[in-house]
């Protein structure tokens, strides 16, 4: 999207609006709006003008900004003057990264705001040719843990997240 790309922000408000009212006509509760890593906020301002719920997540490197140069702070309050009620972070880095980030979102969002967070099962390696990730399924469930202690009202997992994964975050979220 412009100034950084080539498609002017009304375009990308037009394409969003499109396929989120397409989405509408199934029902959803809400609509996950992901790994952004800028403050264009088209997809948002889309999902409120279409009428459903927008959930929305920022990517954050290592350094803890996106790599647009965003603190996990700035993202919080930008989404929540637009009145996102749901706002954290997904892919990233892997789970031990994304507690700092979470710690800042959780320190920053006022009351009625709802954080979630889905990170990587761990940074992604080129290993014979194939992608894998080092996240066990427990070291998951374990970062999962201290960010519900954090706050966190709703946890999942992003790529290459496997079923075990996700079977191991919710029994310990059950716990």
């Amino acid at each position: 999207m412009e100034p950084w790309g080539d498609l002017p922000f009304e375009e990308a408000l037009k394409a969003y609006r499109e396929q989120l009212a397409s989405a509408l006509k199934e029902g959803p509760d809400f609509a996950i709006l992901e790994t952004f890593s800028d403050l264009q906020w088209a997809a948002v301002l889309a999902a409120q003008e279409v009428g459903i719920l927008p959930i929305c997540t920022m990517t954050f490197e290592a350094s803890g900004r996106t790599i647009m140069g965003i603190s996990p702070e700035q993202a919080m309050e930008e989404l929540v003057k637009l009145g996102v009620k749901v706002v954290g972070t997904n892919c990233g880095t892997g789970p031990e990264d994304m507690l700092n980030v979470v710690e800042k979102m959780a320190s920053s969002r006022p009351e009625g705001v709802y954080l979630i967070a889905q990170p990587n099962a761990g940074v992604p390696k080129l290993v014979d040719g194939k992608t894998v990730f080092d996240a066990t399924p427990e070291k998951m469930a374990e970062y999962t843990e201290k960010y519900v202690k954090l706050g966190v009202n709703i946890v999942g997992a992003c790529c290459g997240s496997t079923p075990a994964h996700i079977k191991a975050i919710r029994e310990r979220v059950k716990k």
